[in-house]
């Protein structure tokens, strides 16, 4: 008998917790579903629909569903109607559920007032022509002289957007630095733009050897390069014995390239 009236209050306790879970949850959903009713009707006066037909219309969706969601009929409407409406009002589908949009600054409006008053403010790009002054190879090996490239040789123009008036190209031979450069890309170089540790740089040592490689840092007058091409070892070279070291802007396809 104990038994029995041991499982008959467990029976009971079971029951009286779902009927008062459900009971919760049907007030939770019956919330959730006015508090959606009244954003949906806001959002319809200041988008200017006059009615639940008008609405259903412009969604496509079926005016009796549409009707017993607004209605309340539907305590519990699906995520993919939801979503639908506030796609078409431009809301998140979040907003539309637990937010109060009446007293809340996320309406229609006043977003639209937000974005007017941004002011977009465009970037200027000075596009140069900027001049070709060699090929030559430049993961190591290859020579360049600066002043026989430049006297009288026209070797074309890159178009390239930059503020250094002695900007200039290399044109990549060979296939030592892919897969970062191709052979036949440009190497753009900009000798007014101070580098950092991390930048690529052009390297040109006091034999007129020339090589791209990554800026580590300067410690005891030795420089510390890394090289782009993962199969070759970082580089410590004199500071004594390098003539320059230019600053990397990018790498120009060929479609940039042209000739006068």
């Amino acid at each position: 008998m104990r038994k029995i009236y041991l499982n008959l209050n467990i029976i009971c306790v079971k029951v009286y917790f779902e009927f008062y879970i459900g009971l919760k949850g049907s007030n939770i959903m019956g919330m959730m579903t006015a508090k959606l009713n009244k954003n949906i009707k806001k959002l319809m006066a200041e988008k200017g629909v006059k009615s639940v037909a008008e609405l259903s219309r412009r969604i496509g969706m079926p005016q009796p569903t549409l009707h017993r969601m607004l209605s309340g009929e539907v305590k519990s409407p699906r995520l993919k109607i939801i979503q639908k409406i506030a796609d078409f009002f431009r809301v998140e589908a979040n907003e539309l559920l637990y937010k109060d949009l009446i007293t809340s600054h996320i309406s229609i409006e006043n977003k639209t007032k937000a974005y007017e008053r941004v002011e977009v403010k465009a970037i200027p790009f000075n596009f140069c022509k900027v001049p070709v002054l060699g090929t030559t190879q430049l993961g190591g090996g290859g020579y360049w002289n600066s002043k026989e490239s430049s006297a009288g040789h026209d070797y074309g123009y890159i178009i390239w957007p930059t503020e250094d008036r002695d900007a200039f190209a290399l044109r990549c031979q060979g296939e030592s630095m892919m897969p970062r450069i191709q052979h036949g890309e440009f190497v753009v170089m900009e000798p007014n733009h101070k580098y950092k540790p991390g930048d690529e740089v052009l390297v040109q040592d006091d034999h007129g050897q020339v090589m791209v490689k990554t800026f580590l840092y300067q410690r005891d007058d030795v420089v510390h390069l890394l090289s782009i091409n993962s199969n070759h070892p970082p580089i410590r070279l004199a500071a004594s014995t390098i003539e320059k070291i230019i600053y990397v802007a990018g790498i120009a396809k060929d479609s940039l390239y042209y000739r006068e």
